[in-house]
């Protein structure tokens, strides 16, 4: 597993100096955590949550379709079958966490 933190500040600098001042914005640090797992090392909880970005987040049936204009739900078992085959260990799983929540994600395979 490849880790490392980004800890850069995302804010702006209040222009007054009195934080009486509801005009004034804060400084606000976010925290983004980028990561890299092997595919054989993924568990069903971090599917889970993966799983649940995506049907959150993503895609709704077109109209012709048998579920019109309702969200596309993606399982973590789907995911694991169709995204992180056997074997495993070639497939890999990378993700951004923001503040400790999960903002973003990506399957990819490598072939040799």
């Amino acid at each position: 597993m490849d880790r490392f933190q980004d800890c850069v500040p995302d804010a702006t600098v209040p222009l007054s100096a009195d934080p009486s001042t509801s005009s004034s914005p804060t400084l606000r640090t976010k925290i983004k955590l980028y990561e890299i797992f092997s595919g054989d090392i993924v568990t069903d909880a971090t599917l889970s949550s993966a799983a649940r970005l995506f049907s959150e987040n993503y895609g709704t049936w077109e109209e012709h379709s048998r579920n019109p204009w309702k969200t596309v739900k993606l399982g973590a078992r789907r995911l694991r079958e169709k995204y992180l085959p056997h074997p495993a260990t070639e497939s890999y799983y990378a993700t951004v966490t923001v503040d400790g929540d999960l903002a973003g994600n990506a399957f990819y395979r490598r072939w040799r």
